[in-house]
């Protein structure tokens, strides 16, 4: 299993914390001149520059594209309707312009009842050897939060 980012604050960054908690390959793929909007990157994480756009916002939909590009599922942690997103809604179709799994869930009101996102995220993840996840999200989720769903998605997985 792989963890790819693209680096930003919240759902982001907790993929990349909960893949070293658990001795997981992981890197952040991002643009040249990125400036991160978190306080620091978890200790000797790969990270890859992959675009080099001339402004920011080409950067951001080159490494977007980048990351659902070379996952073999995108995994989009929420904590409001996707629709009221940006970013989040633009992973999404990259998804679905390039016909790769995805699943988008909201962290709060899965607790306790996220059955149909667990089957879909193992299927996904159980039906490759070495499966690449591209996890991704809102800048805003709360990190702890936000590993800690990863953990219940996630661990029986790593034990496999």
């Amino acid at each position: 299993m792989k963890i790819i980012t693209g680096g930003q604050s919240g759902a982001d960054l907790a993929g990349n914390y909960f893949a070293k908690k658990h001795g997981i390959e992981t890197e952040i793929n991002t643009f040249n001149n990125f400036k991160p909007s978190y306080d620091e990157l978890p200790f000797d994480i790969k990270i890859n520059y992959v675009c080099d756009k001339k402004d920011y916002s080409q950067n951001l939909r080159c490494r977007t594209k980048y990351n659902v590009l070379n996952s073999d599922i995108t995994l989009i942690l929420l904590s409001k309707p996707i629709e009221l997103t940006r970013g989040s809604k633009l992973t999404m179709n990259y998804c679905k312009e390039f016909n790769k799994k995805y699943v988008y869930v909201n962290i709060y009101n899965c607790i306790g009842n996220c059955s149909r996102t667990l089957a879909e995220v193992k299927y996904a993840v159980g039906i490759n050897i070495s499966p690449v996840i591209n996890v991704s999200g809102q800048r805003e989720l709360c990190r702890i939060d936000s590993i800690k769903f990863l953990e219940k998605v996630l661990i029986d997985e790593i034990k496999r």
